[in-house]
Parts: C-alpha cells; structure tokens; sequence
C-alpha cells in the first residue's frame, strides 16, 4: 500500500508537469504568429496595398490601381515634357512623389501623390516593426498643466513636413500626433507637435512613427509617455 501511493504520488507530479508543458506549448503557439517576421520585411503592405514603385526603391504602399497609374504617368512622362528640357508642357505639372521625381502629370496626379506618402504609415501591415532608418525622435516635457511631445530630426528633406503618428492610442490604428517643418538643410526641432492636458486615457508609453511627406519614408521615432495621465 505504501509503494503504491508513493507510485500514484509520482504519477500525480508527472501528469502536473506533462499539463503545464502542454500549456506552455499552446502559448507558444499562440504567441507565434505574432512573432513571425512580415513576408516583405518591415515595409510590407496592409491587405489590399502594394508598393507604387513610382521610383526604384519607392516602398510606398498604395492601391493596385494606384501603381498602375504611377507605371502609366512613368511611360507618358516623356511626351508631357517640353521638348529639349525637363520643365512640363503647358498643363501638366512636376508629379514630385520625390523631391527628384520630375515625371510631367495632371495637377491632380500631383496631389494624389501628396495624399499617398502622407498615408504611407497608416498602409503599412505592422508600422510598429519599422526601425529607425532615419535620425528623427520624439521627446516629452511638461509644465504644471500639460504634457507636450517634442521632435527634433535631421536627414529628412529639405523645406518638407514631417508627420508623426502614435500607435497604440487609437486600438487598431494609427493616430495622427501633428507636424514639424524641416529647414532648407533637413532639419528641425526640437519643436512641439502636441499638447496633452491631463487627465487623459492613454498607454504608458506609446511608440510613434514619423513620415518624410516629400517622399513617404516611414521610420520609426521613439516612444512618448505625453499620455500616461
């Protein structure tokens, strides 16, 4: 009698140990498709996006049809050139889905690229796994009424907009924290892009990404804690 509850004792213990590797391997399962790497690296595009392409190494992501414009202006840029220079012909316009980008559009063509690289971020599978590829932060100060988010950069292009989104603060989107203007050297900051009046609901810390507006470069930019009160 005493062997056999000692061996039911041990039995006991093994099945404990057997469960709770079992649910450690179900966590893992679960954890797992969270962990796996974007089929496009960090750059992937959200479901129904692609890249435009409107330039080699444009990762902008955009609509099909959008891309499919972008490749037709590319092959119809040429005849909307005055002839003997890089200037446009009457009614049409530099598109400058770059600074360098001078294919001649439509004036509309030129605004739609402005409204793409301003969505850059907001189209991307997962902007939380972007890294830092260019030298742009956000910072936090505050005073006895507020919080405010700083940013400073440099590298960006020059006399362009930066726009810079939370993540986190919107559950399952990307929220837009405001702007800074870079100088004629592709500078800027510190400047404050936002004030946050407390009390207010938000994460601790919240990761946030910038965008190049004259050529849709998404990076990653740091974290604030402006709302964690």
């Amino acid at each position: 009698m005493e062997r056999t509850a000692a061996m039911d004792g041990w039995r006991r213990i093994a099945c404990l140990v057997l469960a709770a590797l079992a649910m450690a391997v179900g966590v893992t399962a679960l954890a797992a498709p969270q962990a796996q790497a974007q089929p496009f690296g960090a750059h992937t595009c959200a479901s129904g996006f692609v890249w435009r392409e409107a330039f080699a190494g444009d990762l902008v992501c955009v609509t099909p049809q959008a891309r499919t414009t972008a490749r037709n202006e590319n092959a119809a840029g040429p005849a909307n050139t005055a002839p003997g220079s890089q200037f446009c012909r009457s009614g049409f316009v530099w598109r400058e889905a770059r600074p360098s980008d001078l294919v001649c559009v439509v004036p509309a063509a030129r605004s739609r690229v402005y409204t793409e690289n301003y969505n850059a971020a907001v189209n991307l599978a997962n902007p939380a796994g972007l890294g830092r590829t260019l030298p742009v932060s956000v910072g936090t100060r505050s005073d006895s009424l507020q919080r405010y988010i700083t940013a400073s950069g440099s590298g960006v292009s020059a006399s362009g907009r930066v726009d810079f989104w939370g993540i986190g603060l919107v559950p399952g989107r990307l929220a837009w924290l405001g702007s800074a203007t870079s100088n004629g050297s592709g500078a800027f900051g510190p400047v404050d892009i936002r004030s946050v009046r407390c009390p207010v609901d938000g994460p601790d810390s919240m990761a946030v990404v910038a965008v190049d507006q004259r050529t849709g470069r998404v990076t990653a930019a740091g974290s604030t804690w402006a709302y964690s009160c």
